[in-house]
């Protein structure tokens, strides 16, 4: 024990050395990079920039971690490449080909100062999107002096964000800025209703061809920050094969009445009718997604004690934000404003770890559920030939999966 002990006395030794040496490296390398991004511009400059800042998350990850558990996590990845999907449907085959056209005309978006939620957000942008593309024109947003409460202000670029847009910082390839382009306001001649009669699709078809477009190209720092959730949520473990991901959507929601209040018991019923279909004898895995404190306490406290529940990690790290004597409120916004956009990367990134499931208990009258139900549909089906299931609670007959 004793000649054991010593030895892991001086393996951590080493391994300290080794990462104050690489972190050494990455200072020399910094200054060495800044030189070249001074001489570049636009579009490069931002390109290095978000490189640059990765390695030095990377760096500091390491050096913060013990060189066991360094080693325990090192394999734990995302199962699928959010930095490209090529097997567009055509709607957001369309979007992609008219945002790259430089030849067209400029449409301008502005997020609004006083925010909303980032999945109301996202989906205001498909509609504005639709509207774009049905007037031959591209979409570029802007921030109109003010930052955009989901952009965090620490890991993303604010001149890249001001010149070129601020969903760049996530989504590289959402928006295009183009040195010749003219720019015009939206028309309210020719809207996204004359585009689904034309095309005969329904808003829900727009809504999910404008996400599968968004999120078929996500930056290299959402990427990173899902993987760094993945082995906080996980450990040393791979995702359980079997993982059914649950998202519960209380508060302001259900006292608004813009949703139907679902007690936890029928998001238990429902997680154990997808488990009964899947007939596997694995202990049933559950990635809990969701910012309520009583929602975590009651699900796991009335979950059968031999299920594993494994708890979104932005639920913990935003649980200090929140104002408990004002727990009916979604309180998302005012958790970035305070996190000065931090909010916004760590929800991103807790997205693409809850799409590592192939079933999902969800209640699309919420904008978050609906868009996982969308990325699942257009994108992880797609991939897997139609493997995945989803319970939609808000459905009359709630436990019939699609």
């Amino acid at each position: 024990n004793g000649s054991f002990s010593r030895r892991r006395r001086i393996e951590g030794v080493g391994s300290n050395n080794a990462k104050t040496e690489s972190i050494k490296d990455l200072r020399r390398n910094k200054r060495s990079w800044l030189q070249r991004i001074e001489i570049l511009g636009g579009r490069r400059r931002g390109i290095l920039l978000t490189t640059l800042a990765l390695m030095t998350i990377a760096a500091v990850t390491s050096n913060n971690k013990s060189p066991h558990e360094s080693k325990k996590t090192a394999g734990v990845i995302l199962r699928r490449d959010w930095s490209r999907f090529t097997e567009l449907s055509p709607l957001a085959q369309y979007y992609k080909d008219v945002q790259n056209n430089c030849d067209l005309r400029e449409k301008r978006n502005q997020f609004s100062k006083l925010g909303m939620g980032l999945g109301s957000e996202l989906h205001r942008w498909t509609q504005v999107i639709c509207e774009s593309y049905s007037q031959n024109s591209r979409l570029r947003s802007t921030m109109a002096g003010h930052s955009w409460i989901w952009l965090d202000q620490t890991s993303c670029d604010a001149t890249q964000a001001r010149e070129i847009s601020p969903l760049q910082c996530y989504f590289p390839s959402a928006e295009t800025k183009c040195q010749t382009a003219g720019t015009a306001p939206l028309s309210s001649k020719t809207s996204c209703k004359t585009l689904q009669a034309d095309l005969n699709i329904t808003t829900a078809d727009v809504r999910t061809a404008g996400i599968e477009f968004l999120f078929s190209n996500v930056s290299p720092l959402v990427i990173a920050e899902a993987q760094r959730q993945l082995r906080l949520v996980f450990g040393n473990k791979p995702v359980p094969h079997n993982l059914v991901t649950v998202h519960v959507r209380w508060g302001d929601k259900v006292t608004s009445r813009e949703m139907k209040f679902m007690p936890i018991e029928d998001y238990i019923d429902a997680v154990k009718s997808l488990a009964k279909q899947r007939n596997s004898s694995d202990a049933v895995s559950v990635y809990l997604a969701t910012e309520d404190p009583k929602a975590v306490q009651q699900f796991q406290e009335k979950s059968p004690p031999d299920w594993n529940i494994y708890v979104d990690q932005y639920f913990h790290e935003v649980k200090k934000h929140r104002q408990m004597d004002k727990e009916l409120w979604n309180q998302a916004v005012a958790t970035s404003k305070e996190t000065k956009g931090r909010a916004g990367l760590l929800t991103l990134a807790s997205l693409l770890v809850a799409m590592e499931a192939n079933d999902y208990v969800l209640t699309t009258a919420s904008n978050w559920s609906r868009l996982m139900n969308e990325l699942r549909s257009a994108i992880l089906d797609k991939e897997c030939n139609g493997c995945t299931r989803m319970i939609d609670l808000q459905l009359p007959q709630a436990l019939l999966e699609v």
